[in-house]
């Protein structure tokens, strides 16, 4: 059985002024790496800290893009795209990998006396450390924020109106089935959500009230479980 490792590319987010952008974050999540980060998401619930912040020193912060589909994609199919990320690095910067509520992220800051700006990428959830397949994009999460974001605002109209919005409710449908399909078992009130939705012609106006609330506990319940190894 191979060892544990998870190799992380990910764009990246700046703020402040500094000397050089980087576009990509490279990183490798080795066994130790990736039991230390559950270990601490578990030190951080108990103690209700807000963060937990750690030094990583091997990451790589690069101005080689992999999202350019004719600059990166035959690279990433060859496997030599560590080496242009590594030709194009940012070499002094201090990289910590921050653990969340409902994940971890890496920020940098480029150890420059003439910068002020920190680079940053999206949260990873923690249940992304479940298997080592390469990490490119958070998108199917960012989706998953998307869903929460909207089923939150239904449900405070819903509440202010004192009413259900019936297109609402077939909207909600519609962008739950495009979003969680494939990762369905792990949202148990969403499933019977959708079971309902799907196989009964005339909804039950209780069960939908309460739809909005469902999708929410899932996708929240999701993202904040901390797996054991």
């Amino acid at each position: 059985m191979k060892p544990y490792l998870k190799s992380v590319y990910l764009n990246v987010g700046w703020q402040g002024e500094v000397n050089v952008v980087p576009e990509t974050l490279y990183v490798d999540i080795n066994e130790g790496l990736r039991k230390r980060i559950l270990a601490l998401a578990h030190i951080r619930k108990q103690v209700d800290a807000e963060s937990i912040s750690i030094l990583v020193p091997d990451a790589i912060w690069s101005e080689f893009d992999v999202t350019l589909p004719e600059q990166a994609s035959e690279k990433l199919k060859r496997g030599n795209v560590k080496e242009s990320l590594i030709q194009h690095a940012i070499k002094t910067c201090t990289t910590q990998l921050i653990i969340y509520d409902e994940g971890f992220s890496f920020t940098a800051i480029e150890d420059d006396a003439d910068s002020e700006g920190t680079f940053s990428t999206t949260e990873i959830p923690f249940v992304e450390l479940l298997n080592n397949n390469p990490l490119r994009s958070t998108l199917k999460y960012d989706l998953l924020y998307q869903l929460r974001n909207m089923a939150k605002y239904v449900n405070q109209a819903w509440t202010e109106k004192g009413s259900i919005d019936w297109q609402e409710a077939e909207d909600l449908i519609n962008l739950t089935k495009s979003n969680v399909q494939e990762t369905l078992s792990y949202f148990p009130r969403i499933a019977l959500m959708l079971e309902h939705a799907l196989y009964e012609e005339d909804w039950d106006i209780e069960l939908v009230g309460q739809w909005p609330n469902d999708i929410g506990t899932d996708i929240t319940a999701y993202l904040q479980t901390v797996p054991h190894l």
